[in-house]
């Protein structure tokens, strides 16, 4: 069943974004990382809000026409709430990946643990607030 191969990607593709082996790129919303596979395939994640307020995950394979040959989203009836779980884990590790949420952090720590005193009173200067 198609679905099922969809959900044996999204498990293999989670499964190889924690151990840190599969490269994320931004998507064009704020939420939609892509990755791009063999064949010229490219699979991309996502998370939006739905019409009632509810946060919406979906995965969507595109053939190298750019055509999307198959999508599922966590609003459809046919996905189990396990499936609907992979997804949401899927997209939080790729946006945790593409943004180096855990060496950032890691990072953090290492640098304030030790430190008497944490924070400058100035904002850092790239981000201009």
């Amino acid at each position: 069943m198609i679905l099922d191969k969809l959900y044996e990607l999204a498990f293999i593709l989670l499964d190889k974004t924690l151990n840190k082996k599969v490269i994320w790129v931004k998507g064009s919303s704020s939420n939609q990382f892509q990755v791009y596979l063999p064949n010229d395939l490219l699979v991309t994640i996502d998370a939006y809000a739905g019409s009632r307020s509810e946060t919406i995950y979906s995965m969507d394979v595109f053939n190298n026409m750019g055509n999307r040959i198959k999508s599922y989203n966590s609003h459809e009836s046919i996905i189990s709430s396990e499936q609907v779980q992979l997804i949401k884990d899927l997209q939080e590790a790729a946006s945790d990946q593409y943004y180096k949420v855990d060496d950032t952090l890691s990072d953090l720590i290492d640098t304030i643990k030790d430190a008497e005193t944490v924070g400058t009173g100035e904002p850092p200067t790239p981000y201009g607030w």
